[in-house]
């Protein structure tokens, strides 16, 4: 069986790492999302020597139902989590490329307060998984790539969002900002991805756009300190 930790894909037998968790590696030790409950964690130093233990295949059974008790790992047979596309590695920002295009107007304008205005609401009520499955189901990821032609348009789409999303009154937040954005573009059947990256010591987590390996609301520079955990 195949284990979607996010950044990776790791092989493992008869146990996955639970629906709502992802993890990433940071520094040697496992930072985990749960996205069931909207919060980061890591394990005590005896459940994290479990946990990579389990990682790799040298887990004893009786440690694998400590990770099962806990919720970190399930033995179901069907998955309700889709295949994760890989995560590329950001090579380029939007916001550091040349762009010859008018400002925004009335009518993006109006679209931008509205989306971000109900995001808001949504993460507020029923939270990031909620948000996302709402907002972000797979199906809507079809659409063009950021290659060739497309990328102008996809440039220029990024920029109308980032114009506007300046004269809405509500505060600016990574998570608020990336979710609306996405939904933004992908009504326009783009496709990108909303990644969440985390920082080990001291711990900090952040989230951006990114179409390819391109970051479409972020600087390279910034998104590149942190270890992406989960694609939303």
């Amino acid at each position: 069986m195949r284990l979607a930790t996010g950044p990776k894909e790791v092989m493992m037998t008869s146990y996955w790492l639970h629906d709502d968790l992802s993890f990433c590696l940071v520094d040697g030790h496992p930072i985990f999302l749960d996205m069931g409950s909207d919060r980061y964690f890591r394990l005590s130093g005896s459940m994290e020597r479990i946990f990579m233990n389990w990682l790799g295949n040298a887990c004893e059974e009786n440690d694998i139902a400590l990770l099962v008790e806990r919720k970190i790992l399930t033995n179901l047979s069907a998955r309700s989590r889709s295949p994760r596309e890989p995560i590329r590695a950001p090579q380029l920002s939007a916001l550091e490329l040349p762009l010859s295009h008018a400002s925004c107007g009335a009518r993006i304008l109006i679209e931008v307060f509205i989306t971000v205005s109900w995001t808001q609401i949504q993460l507020k009520t029923i939270g990031i998984k909620g948000t996302v499955e709402r907002g972000l189901r797979p199906d809507d990821k079809l659409g063009m790539a950021a290659t060739g032609s497309d990328q102008g348009k996809l440039l220029a789409a990024a920029h109308d969002f980032l114009e506007a999303r300046k004269l809405v009154p509500v505060g600016t937040r990574c998570l608020l900002d990336s979710l609306a954005m996405a939904k933004f573009l992908k009504r326009r059947r783009m496709r990108v991805n909303v990644i969440v990256g985390v920082t080990g010591d001291p711990f900090s987590a952040h989230c951006w756009v990114q179409a390819g390996d391109m970051v479409l609301n972020d600087a390279l520079g910034n998104v590149r300190i942190y270890s992406p955990i989960r694609v939303l």
